[in-house]
């Protein structure tokens, strides 16, 4: 699909570039004829001063000559302009009567594959999920680095119960559990979503974890954030879950979350000035992972970039009552990265978690996994267009290798193999 657009873009852009040639010589056209007039101008001119018996009638020719000047040049630019729109509009035409072919092959396309796969007495629906549910699972490096994040996610998950610490999957996690029970095939990290009280006590208990760390810093890559993410303590694996905050709140409306988003807009200008080109994240994933680079690493910037959050949260505390202590609403962190889903809603959507299963373990989830899903990805049984590769981790070859060495020695130290 987007190489039939890509070929659709590259002949508007040819049909454009014809439309410019041809007014480029049309305004070439009108520039000569007026030169040629003002040459006749000028001629008469110096008749006038020459044979001033016959001054009026100079006077009029030259009145005629300019009249035909205006009119040539109206006709010129009236055409000019009119062949231009009646082009334009020739390729807007064209253009929506490919993206509606294309559209409905696509749609042409899915309703055939679901069919071919449908039994007898199956619906649309149930086909879609046995399709998800078929998909073969990854091998090699993909299923190395899904391993690992599966392992780091059972410990988070044991060191939250013990401690009473909530949390719940999000994102392409929570999409998993529902579509896959487990990993998105081509997905090779974790979300999940906490309260941020329930943060704060994380920070305190895993400090004396022997396995895993809490790693935090504050990004200004396509926005501000501060960036929590849970890593191996002891092992320079290139796998992480990412931690979302989320704040209580009084007020749920689309005013609130408008007022969320114009801090978040405010929050990004005042702290631009302090990115800086050469800033690297430290861990490993410092030249693979995209989300994180231009970590600001320096403690003079830091101190900026957090008294700039704090004060936005502070200021967006007042409008929509931002509290630490449980409220009837919730509310997407300001330090978190700019979402434009509404993530102002009733503490009903999330809380009480319930159970739900994630590879071979169980884990917590959102109380309405369904709504959420759905109004962040619509249709979750519609064939993705990340199908191919969603990996948060390009590696190369030779990184491969190194990653495969030290999973299978890590195995071996835990005795797990």
């Amino acid at each position: 699909m987007w190489k039939k657009q890509k070929e659709l873009f590259e002949k508007l852009n040819i049909r454009l570039e014809q439309i410019n040639e041809n007014q480029e010589m049309l305004i070439k056209e009108l520039k000569e004829k007026e030169e040629l007039l003002t040459k006749k101008i000028e001629m008469l001119m110096k008749i006038v001063s020459e044979m001033s018996p016959k001054v009026i009638d100079a006077q009029i020719r030259m009145q005629d000559v300019q009249d035909q000047t205006y009119h040539i040049k109206a006709n010129i630019e009236s055409s000019a302009v009119h062949d231009m729109q009646v082009r334009i509009k020739d390729i807007q035409n064209q253009t929506h009567n490919i993206l509606f072919q294309e559209k409905t092959f696509d749609k042409q396309d899915k309703l055939l594959l679901w069919h071919t796969m449908k039994n007898e007495n199956e619906s649309i629906d149930e086909v879609k999920k046995k399709f998800f549910l078929s998909i073969p699972k990854q091998k090699g490096i993909m299923q190395i680095k899904q391993n690992l994040a599966y392992m780091l996610l059972n410990e988070f998950n044991i060191l939250c119960r013990k401690n009473k610490i909530l949390y719940w999957l999000d994102f392409g996690t929570l999409l998993g559990v529902e579509r896959h029970k487990g990993f998105i095939p081509w997905d090779d990290d974790i979300d999940i979503g906490m309260m941020r009280e329930d943060l704060e006590r994380l920070m305190k208990v895993i400090e004396s974890h022997k396995k895993i760390t809490l790693w935090n810093a504050y990004s200004i890559n396509i926005n501000t954030c501060n960036l929590f993410r849970i890593m191996y303590r002891q092992y320079d694996f290139p796998c992480f879950i990412d931690i979302f905050v989320y704040d209580y709140c009084e007020e749920i409306s689309d005013d609130a979350w408008e007022l969320y988003l114009n801090t978040r807009k405010k929050l990004i200008a005042e702290t631009k000035q302090y990115k800086n080109e050469a800033d690297e994240i430290t861990p490993y994933t410092s030249s693979l992972d995209r989300a994180a680079r231009f970590t600001v690493v320096d403690d003079i910037r830091v101190k900026k970039i957090k008294e700039f959050i704090e004060l936005a949260n502070k200021e967006l505390g007042k409008k929509i009552g931002l509290s630490k202590n449980r409220k009837s609403g919730m509310i997407w962190g300001i330090d978190n990265f700019t979402i434009q889903t509404n993530k102002n809603h009733s503490i009903e959507r999330i809380f009480p978690l319930k159970e739900g299963e994630f590879e071979c373990g169980h884990f917590y989830i959102p109380n309405q996994v369904h709504t959420i899903l759905h109004e962040r990805y619509g249709d979750i049984y519609e064939l993705p267009e990340d199908m191919i590769s969603h990996e948060h981790l390009k590696m190369t070859k030779e990184q491969e290798r190194l990653l495969e060495e030290k999973y299978n020695q890590y195995l071996i130290n835990e005795g797990i193999q």
